[in-house]
């Protein structure tokens, strides 16, 4: 086999592997501006939710306005943002969520008036009362309802 200007066939892939990864790098830009992650993951009703949102560092931030929009349930907040002094990571509890799929929204405002917002849907999954499932595995008994010997 004859190689060509001396190039070494092991030195093809490597190269392509770095103009790949510069590329992706050149794609990726700038961060997102809002960042949401919902704990736990899957949640069943009557739990509380957990969202953990951060916000990019910008000195034009004012304002973070957060909303949980569901079928049975609607809860909204505002916190005030001082630019790139404030935090950055922002929590906020969701308590005992009747089941039902929800729209969290969350919205950055900057000082004039310009807004980014980024939204997720998630669903509280429901039980049945009769057949309540405890974690152990054993099955709890309907409320009112006594236990028997």
């Amino acid at each position: 086999m004859r190689r060509l200007c001396g190039s070494r066939p092991g030195r093809v892939v490597p190269a392509a592997a770095l103009v790949l990864a510069a590329a992706l790098s050149a794609a990726a830009g700038a961060p997102d501006p809002i960042t949401v992650r919902l704990l736990p993951a899957t949640v069943m009703e009557h739990n509380d939710v957990k969202a953990m949102v951060t916000v990019e560092e910008r000195a034009e931030n004012r304002r973070l306005v957060v909303s949980l929009d569901g079928p049975e349930f609607y809860s909204s907040t505002q916190r005030t943002l001082d630019g790139k002094k404030g935090p950055r990571s922002h929590e906020f509890f969701f308590r005992a969520l009747p089941a039902g799929v929800y729209e969290l929204r969350v919205t950055v405002e900057d000082d004039r008036g310009h807004t980014a917002s980024v939204a997720r849907n998630f669903q509280v999954h429901g039980m049945s009362q009769e057949e309540e499932v405890v974690p152990t595995g054993r099955r709890r008994r309907p409320p009112g309802q006594r236990f028997r010997p």
